[in-house]
């Protein structure tokens, strides 16, 4: 019997980036892969391992695009069942048979202009680089790098978002004037995708000399990045009664329904005793973020005020 040796990891990267991008052809569509290996090529993040294969498509067009990965034998990963407390900005798909994921995102959190307009202010300044020995579309860098910047701005506790982004203050605070990532175009990419008040603690410092009227990160924003586990979220949502019958909703999250319960492991079984397993680890983790939301009254108080919201952000890199 002959041995079916595993994809090489960095290899199924660069194949998924382009069965990304053949897959929004035969949905009839446009997209642009975002962040990971497109970084990476364009020298904005550096070499590490990248889990997963970002594309951006226009609003409407991500079904279509899913419904073809599952086609060619791809599968949704389960989500929350919460949805007020948990937008959807993507459908993230997973293959048994490949070592990466393809998130299909018709929107990225922290871009406040319409979808639509922001995928095509995207698109008519897209780049190009080279994967698995094809053409692939991605951002231009100054647009990069705002898209970078708001990724690692919604999740600065982890370690990782945090070096990401101070690394990317220094390479955009370095670059001369003319370059395509200069702090300049940047700041005005940040602009056009409506992106200032939620990427603010970034841009000034990279662009310290700019004085704008900066709007207010809108309260979605402030409850995502500072409350990015979803305990936490829904305990702010109940104390400031945000969304519809918030308590409801925090009890339904601690009991979760199966779909929730399996969302981080896909080869879960559907027994009893599997249930049980996964429903004691998630009351586990309930308890250790409640212990943690119970030391946030600062981060409750931002919540309700951009300006506070903007004080402890500022602070927090």
């Amino acid at each position: 019997m002959s041995v079916v040796e595993p994809l090489p990891h960095e290899a199924a990267v660069e194949l998924a980036v382009v069965l990304a991008l053949d897959s929004c052809a035969h949905a009839g569509t446009r997209g642009l892969v975002i962040k990971g290996i497109a970084s990476q090529q364009q020298g904005l993040r550096g070499r590490r391992r990248v889990g997963d294969v970002d594309v951006l498509v226009p609003p409407g067009a991500k079904e279509d695009v899913v419904n073809v990965l599952r086609t060619r034998g791809w599968e949704a990963r389960h989500e929350d069942a919460d949805r007020a407390t948990f937008p959807r900005h993507s459908t993230t798909m997973y293959h048994r048979a490949w070592p990466c994921d393809i998130d299909v995102h018709d929107q990225f959190p922290g871009v406040t202009v319409a979808a639509a307009d922001a995928f095509e202010f995207l698109w008519e300044r897209r780049a190009t680089f080279t994967a698995a020995g094809r053409g692939v579309t991605t951002l231009d860098r100054a647009s990069h790098v705002v898209v970078l910047a708001l990724h690692s701005l919604r999740t600065l506790d982890r370690e990782r978002n945090r070096v990401d982004l101070v690394d990317l203050v220094d390479l955009v605070g370095r670059a001369p004037r003319g370059a395509p990532h200069a702090p300049s175009k940047v700041f005005d990419a940040a602009v056009a995708l409506g992106a200032l008040g939620t990427a603010r603690p970034f841009l000034e410092r990279v662009e310290p000399s700019a004085q704008p009227t900066w709007p207010a990160a809108p309260r979605e924003w402030r409850l995502r990045t500072l409350f990015p586990d979803g305990v936490g979220r829904r305990c702010v949502a109940v104390v400031l009664g945000i969304g519809p019958a918030p308590v409801r909703s925090l009890l339904a999250a601690v009991r979760a329904d199966d779909a929730t319960l399996r969302k981080r492991d896909i080869a879960a079984g559907s027994d009893r005793a599997t249930s049980r397993r996964l429903r004691a680890a998630r009351l586990l983790a309930a308890l250790r973020a409640l212990v943690r939301f119970v030391g946030s009254a600062d981060r409750i108080r931002a919540v309700r005020s951009p300006e506070q919201y903007d004080e402890l952000r500022r602070a927090s890199i």
